[in-house]
């Protein structure tokens, strides 16, 4: 990986008159070693000469989502840059919209949490922007607020609060996911089940109006079943210890 790296570096300097060929040639080295350009650093380098780059890798990267390399880094670089709202505007449609299931591993390239209060902001407003653009399509309204519930879920509650102030349908609010689509824990699933209950009365407490009767009546219905559900959980646990004991 040194030695891939310390070749690529003297290709820019190389090249650095010609950088259509060095792009070229970091797209083909990334095939064979996606861990070359570890921190993304020669990435931007070339991005900065030559943007259309950020589309071939971002392309790249739909056809190779599941590989382990370093893709965050270079993600999380490209909010950084000046166009930082085009290409992630690109990145989404691609490898977000596009998608018909589980958007988990996408949504974690583009907006996984950092400590980097600028780009966080970025990303919040971001999927704000997105989200009152789009408020009249449940379809996208829904992509996005899965991955605030997926990737950023101390967002969640803000999130559907401002897509309901712009899309008051019960029907729409109805195809929200509320919480991620996939889910898993350790040890007792009761901790996670009394946390799903307290977001829903949480976002029915936060509901103010009578444009909103039905949507609370919805929520109370899914803390009930929630609760039946927790009932059920507390005895299959409660015999399956026993069967240990």
């Amino acid at each position: 990986m040194y030695t891939m790296m310390m070749t690529l570096q003297k290709s820019f300097i190389f090249f650095r008159d010609n950088i259509n060929t060095l792009a070229k040639i970091y797209m083909n080295a990334i095939e064979n070693d996606n861990y070359m350009d570890y921190c993304g650093k020669l990435f931007i380098k070339i991005f900065e000469q030559r943007p259309t780059i950020w589309k071939e890798y971002v392309d790249w990267v739909k056809d190779n989502i599941h590989r382990d390399g370093y893709e965050q880094k270079i993600f999380e670089r490209i909010w950084y840059v000046e166009k930082w709202h085009e290409c992630i505007d690109y990145a989404f449609k691609v490898l977000v919209d596009d998608m018909e299931f589980w958007i988990g591993e996408p949504a974690k390239l583009l907006f996984m949490k950092t400590q980097d209060n600028i780009v966080l902001e970025r990303k919040k407003q971001w999927l704000f922007d997105k989200l009152h653009e789009n408020r009249l399509d449940v379809g996208k309204c829904r992509k996005l607020i899965d991955v605030v519930v997926t990737v950023l879920p101390e967002w969640k509650l803000e999130f559907i609060t401002e897509f309901l102030k712009d899309n008051k349908k019960m029907e729409d609010f109805e195809k929200l996911h509320l919480f991620p689509v996939f889910c898993s824990w350790s040890g007792s699933e009761v901790p996670l089940i009394l946390e799903k209950i307290e977001f829903l009365k949480s976002l029915k407490d936060n509901l103010k109006g009578i444009d909103y009767i039905e949507h609370k009546k919805y929520l109370e219905e899914r803390c009930r079943s929630f609760e039946k559900y927790k009932e059920e959980v507390e005895l299959r646990e409660y015999l399956e210890n026993a069967d240990y004991a």
